[in-house]
């Protein structure tokens, strides 16, 4: 188990998507009461992006994204070195950051998503886009409704987590790769 596997799961715990039984907010005025702070939404979102565009089975490259994210909200929230009361916290939390990306750039593997845009910035071999058309009409017919659905609603209830993890999944779907 990482490090990152009982922030991870927190997140998770938000999700009505995973958790369809969870009563979240129906309004966006619910909503707003409901979010503490806008780096909440965006550091909830970031891990919904990284739950949905890393695969199963590479959970070293999912920890090391997660812990990216926390170690760099906790710099952003601690960047204010000039009081004494918050240099050691930046200190660690910049030690975790450089930590956490170490992990990332030994463990993900970026490779078949650079393939992927870069042989759709090849325009002279027009094939490829039949493929691409292909796999978006599939994703269609299969889960692009579900997805976006859930994209809406996460957005009108505030829930980051919900709206990350549906549009990167969908990203995942419509380019057929993960990390």
């Amino acid at each position: 188990m990482s490090r990152s596997a009982p922030y991870m799961a927190k997140a998770r715990a938000t999700s009505v998507y995973k958790n369809p039984h969870l009563q979240q907010p129906t309004t966006p005025e619910e909503a707003q009461k409901t979010l503490t702070d806008t780096s909440t939404y965006y550091e909830m979102l970031l891990l919904g992006v990284i739950d949905g565009f890393t695969s199963n089975f590479n959970e070293q490259c999912r920890g090391g994204l997660a812990e990216t994210v926390r170690n760099g909200f906790s710099v952003i929230n601690n960047i204010e070195i000039y009081d004494p009361r918050k240099i050691a916290k930046f200190n660690i939390a910049n030690v975790g950051l450089t930590e956490a990306t170490n992990i990332v750039y030994a463990y993900c593997d970026v490779s078949h998503l650079v393939t992927q845009f870069s042989g759709l910035a090849n325009y002279e071999d027009y094939d490829q886009y039949i493929v691409l058309a292909s796999r978006v009409a599939g994703a269609f017919v299969n889960t692009v409704g579900e997805l976006t659905t859930c994209v809406d609603d996460g957005q009108r209830k505030g829930n980051g987590y919900d709206v990350g993890l549906c549009s990167s999944t969908l990203a995942s779907v419509l380019l057929d790769t993960s990390l």
